[in-house]
């Protein structure tokens, strides 16, 4: 298995590392770990809304 690892650190690490460089998507990321809380914050009353009144079933 440690050889498994060894190829993929030779040959993807490289490739990886400098698609993680790119700027636009280094922009990306950071936006969505940016929005992340707001996103878990705001489902938070959709979650507990949900709970109080549900959908009736018809």
């Amino acid at each position: 298995m440690s050889r498994f690892y060894q190829v993929l650190e030779s040959r993807l690490l490289p490739i990886l590392g400098r698609l993680a460089s790119q700027t636009h998507l280094t922009a990306i990321r950071d936006g969505l770990i940016a929005i992340m809380p707001l996103t878990i914050i705001g489902s938070l009353p959709l979650l507990i809304a949900n709970l109080l009144y549900p959908n009736p079933i018809k």
